[in-house]
């Protein structure tokens, strides 16, 4: 299981991305499996629900992203425009935009609507690993293999700074702290043993 999420509508929820290349969701109550989502043809590395728990979104080896009906666990749409493995995807806070980091180095930006690519940002030197919105939207947080975490304008693409650069060890992922909204906890992993830093952006 590469990844989970906790439905932000339901606590008793979560939705599972496996090497399998399935999705699954649980009732935590019952600790069963209530549905099962096939569309991948590779592992699906993560998984995210849209604020209002109505969708869901997947990010797969298979270099795409899919869209997920969260009632009637149908697939209501693909993503795709990658050419390499998609390694995570996530909502914006008002749900209407996807993002996907991908190991073509690239950032993509999705209209939920039309599930049309509306922006691609580049930057990073090497696999884009995860990204997230800011609380208001309109900056993106990325981290990569490159040993960097990038902040960007979505609205035109820039660079806003360089939070971090790691020595010799892979950025992995990132996480907004959903009690101190403003910071951003990055998990990187060197040498087998892994360290948390929290950032001020």
């Amino acid at each position: 299981i590469n990844a989970v999420a906790f439905s932000p509508t339901s606590g008793s929820t979560i939705c599972t991305a496996s090497a399998d290349n399935t999705i699954k969701l649980w009732d935590l109550e019952s600790m069963s499996c209530v549905a099962t989502l096939d569309g991948h043809s590779h592992w699906v590395r993560s998984v995210a629900f849209s604020p209002n728990g109505a969708l869901l979104v997947s990010a797969s080896r298979d270099k795409k992203a899919m869209l997920w009906s969260v009632d009637s666990k149908e697939c209501i749409g693909i993503l795709e425009g990658h050419t390499n493995w998609v390694q995570h995807a996530d909502f914006s806070p008002d749900g209407r935009i996807v993002c996907t980091a991908s190991d073509d180095k690239s950032l993509k930006l999705w209209d939920v609507d039309t599930k049309q690519c509306v922006g691609t940002v580049d930057g990073h030197s090497s696999y884009a690993n995860s990204a997230a919105f800011s609380p208001e939207g309109t900056m993106l947080c990325s981290t990569s293999n490159d040993q960097k975490i990038k902040l960007w304008h979505i609205s035109n693409g820039d660079i806003a700074g360089i939070a971090h650069k790691a020595e010799d060890a892979p950025i992995s992922n990132l996480c907004k702290d959903p009690i101190a909204v403003h910071h951003v906890v990055d998990i990187v992993e060197c040498a087998n043993a892994w360290s948390i830093l929290v950032f001020c952006i």
